[in-house]
Order: C-alpha cells, then structure tokens, then sequence
C-alpha cells in the first residue's frame, strides 16, 4: 500500500484481537495510510489494546465486538460501523 491514500476510507478489519496477529496488522497498517478502521473480533479487550495504539499514533479506530459466524452479530457490527 505505499502508494495508496486511504484517507476518508472505513476499513472493516478482523481478527484484531490478538496485538501480534495478522488482524492487527492489518489495522495499523490501514491506519497508517489514512483508514478509520474498526477493528473488530469477538475478543473485544485484546481489539482495545489495538485500538489504543492506532489513536495513540494519530489514527481513528474503534473496537467493535462480533462473531462473523453469526450473521445477525455482523449485521449489529455493520450498523456500529456506519453510525
């Protein structure tokens, strides 16, 4: 992504809960090039401490619990999202 912008772009990210993980990653990374990520997974305090670190380098985030096995858990998520 080093020649993309991702400014006034929402990124959904998963899998966020683990601080070494691939989800994490990806959040720092989508951040780092000018997403709004939520970063979501159905462990929600391990996806804070990502958060955190996002805000805590200028980024915007937010934590958002959901199971992606359960559609009516991604729709809930969704909606979070967009409001």
């Amino acid at each position: 992504m080093t020649c993309c912008s991702l400014t006034d772009k929402v990124a959904i990210i998963t899998g966020v809960s683990h601080e070494k993980g691939i989800g994490a990653a990806e959040a720092r990374a989508f951040a780092a090039h000018g997403a709004k990520v939520a970063c979501v997974d159905v462990a929600v305090d391990g996806t804070q401490k990502v958060v955190e670190e996002i805000k805590g380098a200028g980024g915007f985030a937010i934590a958002v619990e959901c199971n992606v096995a359960d559609p009516d858990s991604v729709k809930s998520m969704v909606k979070k999202v967009v409001d």
